[in-house]
């Protein structure tokens, strides 16, 4: 095992409550991969928001290796992934709110659909609170397999909320 840290974090649209949203109103793309990855791949990075706090001495950290896991929700992956740590990505960076706002140059890396995160205001006008952190994200890849969180000895709930772990150099 490798001695390098690792966040494994995750993604699923039955999960919004978490960060206070009424399920449903979460746009659908947030927590789909494909488009995620096209707009990493056309841009060069995409920003994932979350709703957990990261230390500044591990913001630093940066870069090192992110894993996804991937909800019971999750509409464009097999369900065979479902529920499992499937992809791999290089993170880059990991903001807080008041520094993604404050860096105009990097909005351009948050996809359009994830923009009611940054400002808290739906399309409707209503308003909600803003995501915390913010994770600069690029080169995903899915895994040769899934893991499911009860092989790195925890339960999918914790996976969900965001975890740091050995960097287990899954491929």
């Amino acid at each position: 095992m490798s001695e390098r840290e690792a966040i494994i974090w995750g993604i699923d649209p039955g999960s919004t409550g978490i960060r206070g949203c009424p399920l449903g109103e979460m746009h659908v793309l947030e927590a789909m991969i494909h488009p995620n990855r096209y707009h990493a791949e056309k841009y060069g990075a995409v920003y994932w928001d979350h709703t957990w706090l990261v230390a500044e001495e591990r913001r630093k950290r940066t870069p090192m290796t992110g894993y996804l896991y991937i909800g019971q929700n999750v509409q464009d992956v097999p369900q065979s992934r479902r529920g499992t740590v499937s992809f791999r990505l290089v993170v880059e960076r990991i903001l807080t709110l008041e520094e993604i706002l404050a860096n105009e140059e990097e909005h351009i890396y948050i996809p359009p659909w994830r923009r009611q995160c940054l400002l808290g205001r739906w399309p409707d006008g209503s308003t909600h609170d803003p995501s915390p952190t913010w994770i600069k994200t690029s080169h995903i890849s899915i895994l040769s397999r899934g893991y499911s969180p009860r092989e790195m000895g925890m339960d999918a709930d914790f996976v969900r909320r965001g975890v740091y772990v050995n960097d287990l150099d899954w491929r």
